[in-house]
């Protein structure tokens, strides 16, 4: 990575990775698992040198996206929960204006609904996601990016390449996670107390049968429907 992302990188510390490891329900290298974040922070990055976007927003989007997930298909609200735990963090782990935790829990929130109009750099954390659907046999599609910059030929064949590849960045290594883990062989190290505290203290959100969200955060939706979405109508 540039070495003018150091300052945001500094902010994304192993102990911020490990505290979400901690809680993090499926496989470390499952398909939305670490290699997935890390690829996606990159991917953000890069995408924020040319949109202008806020960098630590999109850094922090990229490890917080995936992190409340419960399995590795539909699971409806899951972006919603991960911006929740953001939340709890926030000001502990890593620090974020007001205004620019509102646009990380805009991304988060509706990283799964196929949106493309919004902030730019709510649009950048979109974008760096979805360039790495090569990770499940999916070329991203034009069409359902936001920015201009991610789609340009180069940069999509840049982003895919890595996912189908499943690239692991070198950042899993500052982060504490070695490439030579075996899958399912996670191992969880201790919470710092002023962390697990904050913890604590989160009730974890699932979609239930009767979880009025349930519908509206999920994927499944008809991408007709999500094109007419926009985040001013629904309140963001």
């Amino acid at each position: 990575m540039k070495r003018h992302w150091s300052p945001v990188l500094n902010e994304i510390t192993p102990l911020l990775i490990q505290t979400i490891l901690n809680e993090y329900q499926l496989s470390w290298r499952g398909v939305h698992g670490i290699t997935h974040w890390a690829r996606v922070l990159e991917n953000g990055l890069r995408l924020a040198s040319y949109t202008g976007a806020q960098p630590l927003v999109v850094a922090l989007f990229a490890v917080f996206h995936d992190s409340r997930r419960t399995n590795e298909s539909l699971d409806p609200g899951h972006g919603r929960r991960g911006a929740e735990f953001g939340k709890i963090l926030n000001g502990k782990a890593f620090h974020l204006s007001e205004d620019d935790f509102t646009l990380f829990e805009t991304a988060c929130a509706y990283h799964t609904d196929s949106l493309t109009a919004g902030d730019v750099t709510v649009q950048t954390c979109w974008d760096s996601d979805r360039l790495d659907l090569g990770r499940v046999g999916i070329i991203p599609d034009p069409r359902y990016l936001c920015t201009n910059a991610a789609k340009q030929p180069e940069f999509l064949s840049w982003a895919y390449e890595r996912s189908r590849l499943q690239y692991e960045p070198e950042i899993c290594r500052h982060w504490g996670a070695r490439s030579t883990e075996s899958v399912g062989s996670d191992c969880h190290a201790e919470t710092p107390n002023f962390l697990e505290a904050a913890i604590s203290a989160f009730v974890i959100c699932r979609p239930t049968p009767g979880d009025q969200n349930a519908q509206r955060w999920g994927p499944h939706q008809p991408k007709s429907k999500l094109l007419k979405l926009s985040l001013k109508e629904d309140g963001k």
